[in-house]
């Protein structure tokens, strides 16, 4: 059994500061448009809750939300972790994968425009060097995910897709 924790990008002060700053103008241009255009309040106040609720949903997944992943004997398992809270996102064994390549080689723009009935994206870390594909097969459709693996995990995965 091998696991490891996905690295965050760390938050600055003043990387929140503008986007805290931005979304205040955006709200405020938005707020004063629907007042000169004598649009209904409750529909305002609906849109600007909406678009603070998606804001905090975006802000909370890029920088709170970290991603473990386990290799147990033949399987590779995902959590979701945030805080003390793990959520299971994806269970699937070795023999299921297709293919395993970097999202930098030459094949990752060709099998990205493929067709699949899911594309998850699996790291929340802004340094591309180490992000990986897996493509993989569930009840004969075929699935997508992106993650970001140490070196090490990387060489398990390999080691167990070619025994």
């Amino acid at each position: 059994m091998y696991q490891e924790l996905s690295k965050r990008d760390k938050v600055s002060v003043l990387w929140l500061a503008l986007w805290i700053l931005l979304a205040a103008v955006v709200l405020i241009t938005m707020n004063t448009a629907m007042v000169k255009l004598h649009v209904n309040s409750d529909l305002t106040d609906f849109l600007i809750i909406g678009l603070c609720a998606v804001a905090t949903y975006s802000l909370i997944k890029r920088n709170l939300i970290s991603y473990k992943y386990c290799i147990i004997e033949d399987e590779l398992i995902v959590n979701e972790v945030l805080g003390s809270k793990e959520k299971k996102i994806l269970n699937l064994n070795v023999n299921q994968i297709v293919k395993f390549e970097k999202t930098q080689g030459e094949f990752f723009d060709e099998d990205k425009k493929e067709d699949y009935t899911m594309k998850q994206r699996l790291y929340n870390c802004t340094k591309k060097e180490n992000r990986r594909y897996i493509i993989f097969e569930e009840n004969n459709a075929l699935r997508w995910f992106t993650f970001q693996p140490s070196d090490y995990m990387v060489k398990l995965i390999k080691d167990k897709i070619s025994s």
